[in-house]
């Protein structure tokens, strides 16, 4: 057991570590923001090196599939389409499929049983790549255990876009981003904003540049460069403080702006019906008591996400039992200058422990 630090000692712990360059981490419990700060660098002792402020932008990797699964609960509630219908009712290539049963609500908890992650997939063209999906192996019996996919929310993006006529990322700025003002967040970061403003990632071996600005993760890198929309299990670029205000809708049963954003219903069951997996509980599109990184005194239901490049974000749902609706958000860019970095999850749990004990 460690003793209780203040996130500035642990943070620098783990910059001297080279867990990662610098982070940019909120604390906040109903509403109160207990600690905002920024630390370190972009990078190690590199030309490209800034110094990270608290509206440092950072690619957020899979915490992308957060607004991915919005996405999915507000379009089905307001087309009248259940959760539990089968995907090929809206994907012709799974109808003759190994998956004809797959439902949407496996696509959202992990326990679909494909069996093909969809970063295989970026050598081949992208106009194939849902077909290609339906035709592998299954891994598993649809319905019979989680396992974790980013093909799982690379379909849920185009179930969105064929119920929708609209690419994911233009439903999600429309109807999520911008409600919510959430000014430093997109899937096109250097459109608006300086490369100066944006955390470099993993340095690519070939060229011996970084993915700087453009996503990380390489089906969705590949599939905005070909498709020009967003991929749904990767690709977002964010804030410590626009994430904090998509966190808010959740802990506020989907209300923002005196908007009801997400069905209350949907939030609820969004975090209320669950399955079991190995070492951690999933929701719809929420992970519940990890606690290498939630903390290891997580209260029971405590849901966020991870993400590869370096991001968590957890929060108390407003639903559970004595909730202090407590949120903790921590950025950094674990990735550079290589993904073989030093493991950073006890860090983000050191964090976690903190503000459970202020």
């Amino acid at each position: 057991m460690y003793t209780i630090e203040h996130p500035q000692h642990t943070i620098q712990n783990a910059i001297d570590e080279r867990a990662f360059p610098g982070a940019v981490v909120l604390c906040a419990r109903q509403n109160d923001v207990k600690l905002l700060a920024a630390y370190g660098t972009t990078a190690y002792d590199d030309a490209i090196s800034r110094v990270v402020k608290i509206d440092t932008i950072y690619d957020i990797a899979s915490l992308s599939k957060l607004f991915t699964m919005t996405a999915v609960l507000v379009c089905t509630r307001e087309l009248g389409i259940s959760i539990d219908s089968e995907i090929a009712r809206f994907l012709p290539d799974f109808e003759y499929s190994d998956y004809p049963n797959v439902t949407i609500r496996q696509l959202l908890n992990h326990t679909s049983g494909i069996g093909i992650e969809v970063q295989s997939l970026q050598f081949q063209p992208t106009e194939s790549w849902v077909l290609q999906i339906s035709k592998t192996e299954m891994r598993d019996a649809p319905g019979n255990s989680v396992r974790y996919s980013c093909t799982n929310y690379f379909l849920l993006a185009r179930l969105v876009e064929k119920w929708t006529n609209r690419s994911l990322d233009a439903w999600i700025e429309a109807n999520l981003i911008t409600p919510l003002q959430m000014t430093r967040t997109g899937f096109r970061p250097l459109i608006e904003c300086s490369i100066d403003e944006i955390a470099p990632c993993e340095i690519e071996l070939e060229s011996g540049e970084p993915w700087h600005g453009v996503a990380h993760d390489e089906a969705a890198r590949v599939w905005m460069r070909e498709q020009d929309s967003a991929s749904g299990n990767s690709g977002l670029f964010s804030t410590v403080e626009d994430l904090a205000k998509f966190a808010r809708l959740w802990l506020d049963e989907g209300c923002s702006g005196g908007r009801q954003i997400v069905a209350v219903e949907d939030v609820r069951r969004s975090f209320e019906e669950t399955v079991q997996a190995e070492h951690y509980v999933q929701g719809l599109g929420w992970h519940q008591n990890v606690s290498s990184w939630m903390g290891l005194r997580a209260r029971p239901g405590t849901s966020g996400h991870a993400g590869f490049t370096g991001p968590t974000l957890w929060l108390e749902p407003s639903h559970l039992e004595s909730s202090t609706r407590n949120v903790c958000i921590v950025l950094n860019n674990r990735v550079f200058p290589s993904r073989e970095g030093m493991p950073r999850f006890k860090f983000h749990r050191r964090v976690a422990e903190w503000l459970r004990a202020t």
